[in-house]
């Protein structure tokens, strides 16, 4: 969790759908009209249908209801080809995109974008074309594909420079000012916000002029200099929000307003017209706009020494953005925003400044430290839905006696990385122990990553040095209540680059910490279920591949690891040839196997749609078999254990590492077992082979992993960590 005195910017509500409302219109002009020349008592029935279906479809969205939206769009297509109105068809294409981006799915909303870029240009439709070519340049801008999205803008602009839609053409400058602000080009930003300016002066007053004037306020407020005069840009805004009798226009401004005031070292007046956007927002039920605001004060309170104030902000933002938790995700979709820069803050500077009041109030420390942990928690299942993009990663529930028996002779441990010093939190038995650590994130994760780089120098002990930094850091610490409870194994939640390293090759100067604990990663410990995996399925499916395929190399070890474990575990084995993607799915789907184990190449990756194991017609990925194993398995039992025995995380990308911390949650599995890099495919053999053994003696897996990991490290040739270090379990420990 990473701590920043960072402005949260108050973004303005852009129109809504303005393709649908534009198609709203089209429908009548191409269909109901001439209808009304034939039949004098009104257009026929399929265009009144086509035409409510948009307009409901427009409300939908407005609702929140994307589905809905989305379903009723496409029957509108439908019922317009059968028709045989295919310009209508056409037009129908980049509201279904947009609806599309709504539920998080890009991919779908790329080819329904490129299909109407396709027809609008051959229908020669200026306005259109420069419409679509904003909006993939809005997607590819999500993407992080900035070359194209400033390709897609600058198209865009041209043609609408040459159409009757400056306000169009001001919104895609806009854009690029935005996209030079991520490119770190402020003068190019402030250039394309003078020229929006220039534009704005001759547009009559609208919402969506309003809109624009906001926008371009933010933006200058980001830019932190003179252009566009970020003042100016306020008090335009406000006057035009009071005469259009626009309440959420007045609260952004005024929002902006303190903001403003804040950062020319005013915090009280930036208070003040804080509070007075709030009030304007609650008066109108804009929680969207709510949770924003009292994040805001609660940053200048905080700035200000107060607190506990603070924190009831915070508190209050908090609340809110759990009931709007859903559409939010939806809007960040579309709109182009992480997920977990739009509201992450608002929990990690709670999560902070709970911290800092535990450490100074022991009265009330414990409660504090209750929350903080909460917050945190929350905060992990954020990072999980956004890399995912996948709303639905939720908490399981409370935990019941079962987790609580789960919980014996255990401890889970919350590294919280903060800008100036490092907190962890512990679990034990008896309750929670804070714990301060005088060494900052930045620190923290220069020696992590450089753990993770040296772990994989095989030819050198060099790694020992911040393997022991690290255990002082985070283990020495807690050895103490750890030995008084008798703690076996340990659950770590790791914070940034702490997911990147394996915690079992931490050192204390003579051990290995996998010599003294179980280990296992939780995303989260809510989104793990702790209860006992007894009475599942022990029932195996086992594939792999062993020959070279999709440039990469061959895995002759795999194959004896397969051969050897379909003796002894009850299950079916697809190997080479028979690992198809097609033959997997009908096992995965239709048999109740309780262990799918994987000997293949895999890579997870900072997008997890990039994420996948190699089968031996193609790659399977996180999604697909996200689907063939939560949503295809119902009644047929859980599965306990996913392994992957030889799949790759990117060096130094902490966000791909939630991949791997993430991969039971979304794959719908109890556990998975993994690895952060390639290993030796003798010694990942070995290890696996071990491991279920261990299983088979009725070892919970934690401990099964730990012993399997121990007989490598008590053999010479594979001593060096690179070679057992990097499996890492993942969930459900037992």
């Amino acid at each position: 969790m990473h701590a920043q005195n960072r402005v949260i910017l108050v973004a303005p509500r852009m129109p809504e759908w303005p393709v649908c409302a534009m198609l709203c219109g089209l429908i009548f002009c191409l269909i109901a009209l001439p209808a009304a020349a034939e039949a004098p008592f009104g257009p026929e029935p399929t265009a009144i249908s086509i035409a409510e279906l948009v307009s409901q479809a427009t409300e939908d969205r407005q609702l929140g209801q994307h589905r809905l939206a989305l379903e009723r769009l496409l029957m509108a297509r439908e019922q317009a080809r059968v028709s045989g109105l295919e310009q209508l068809d056409a037009r129908l294409a980049a509201p279904i995109a947009q609806a599309y981006l709504y539920l998080g799915q890009p991919q779908k909303a790329g080819d329904e974008f490129t299909q109407a870029l396709a027809r609008a240009t051959q229908d020669n439709d200026v306005q259109l074309v420069a419409g679509i070519e904003n909006d993939l340049g809005q997607l590819a801008a999500r993407e992080g594909r900035l070359d194209d999205a400033q390709r897609y803008f600058q198209a865009s602009l041209s043609r609408s420079a040459s159409t009757s839609a400056p306000l169009a053409a001001i919104q895609t400058q806009l854009n690029l000012a935005q996209l030079a602000l991520r490119r770190d080009l402020p003068e190019q930003a402030a250039q394309r916000l003078v020229e929006a300016e220039s534009g704005l002066a001759s547009i009559s007053a609208s919402r969506a002029k309003l809109h624009a004037l906001l926008r371009a306020a933010t933006l200058a407020q980001q830019l932190k200099t003179s252009a566009g005069d970020t003042a100016r840009w306020i008090e335009l805004a406000d006057e035009l929000a009071a005469r259009l009798n626009d309440p959420r226009g007045q609260a952004t401004a005024q929002a902006l307003r303190g903001q403003r005031s804040a950062a020319q070292g005013d915090l009280e007046q930036g208070l003040l017209a804080t509070r007075r956007a709030i009030s304007i927002a609650q008066s109108v039920q804009a929680p969207d706009l709510s949770y924003r605001l009292h994040a805001q004060a609660g940053r200048l309170l905080a700035a200000l020494g107060r607190r506990d104030a603070a924190i009831a902000a915070y508190q209050r933002a908090a609340v809110i953005l759990r009931s709007i938790e859903v559409d939010l995700m939806a809007e960040s979709l579309i709109g182009g925003e992480s997920y977990r820069e739009l509201v992450g803050p608002v929990y990690q500077q709670l999560g902070d400044l709970l911290l800092q009041r535990a450490a100074s109030q022991p009265a009330t420390q414990a409660g504090d430290l209750q929350l903080a942990r909460d917050v945190i928690e929350r905060l992990r299942t954020v990072e999980l839905q956004d890399y995912f993009q996948d709303q639905c990663i939720a908490e399981s529930g409370q935990p019941g006696q079962s987790a609580t028996a789960a919980m014996a002779n255990v401890a889970v441990l919350y590294p919280v990385l903060l800008a100036d010093r490092v907190e962890l939190i512990v679990t034990l038995p008896d309750g929670l122990r804070q714990i301060i650590l005088p060494v900052s994130a930045a620190r923290l994760t220069e020696e992590a990553r450089k753990l993770r780089q040296l772990l994989e120098k095989r030819t050198t002990r060099e790694y020992l040095a911040s393997a022991r930094q690290l255990y002082d850091w985070l283990i020495r610490p807690l050895e103490g209540e750890l030995s008084r409870h008798s703690i076996d194994t340990l659950a770590v939640v790791p914070d940034g680059a702490l997911r990147n390293i394996p915690f079992a090759a931490l050192h204390d100067g003579a051990h290995f910490l996998i010599d003294r604990y179980g280990l296992v990663v939780a995303p989260a410990v809510n989104l793990v279920e702790l209860a006992p995996s007894g009475g599942t399925s022990k029932a195996t499916l086992l594939s792999g591949i062993t020959q070279a395929r999709d440039s990469f190399p061959a895995l002759p070890f795999a194959a004896a690891e397969l051969d050897g474990l379909s003796q002894h575990l009850d299950g079916k084995l697809l190997k080479d040839g028979q690992f198809q993607l097609a033959m997997f799915a009908n096992e995965v789907r239709d048999a109740p196997y309780g262990i799918v184990h994987i000997a293949s190449h895999g890579q997870i990756e900072a997008n997890p749609r990039h994420s996948f194991v190699l089968a031996h017609d193609g790659r399977l990925t996180l999604d697909k078999l996200e689907e063939l194993v939560k949503f295809s398995r119902l009644g047929a039992g859980v599965l306990d254990l996913m392994m992957l025995s030889a799949c790759h995380t990117a060096v130094g990308d902490d966000r791909a590492a939630l991949g791997l911390a993430g991969m039971a949650v979304k794959a719908g599995a109890r556990s998975a077992v993994a690895t952060l890099w390639y290993v030796n495919d003798e010694a990942a053999s070995a290890l696996v082979s071990a491991f279920y053994d261990e299983l088979g003696k009725g070892a919970p897996k934690a401990a099964a992993l730990r012993n399997a990991q121990r007989r490598l490290l008590a053999e010479p040739r594979f001593q060096h960590p690179l070679y057992w270090a990097p499996f890492i379990l993942v969930g459900n420990w037992q």
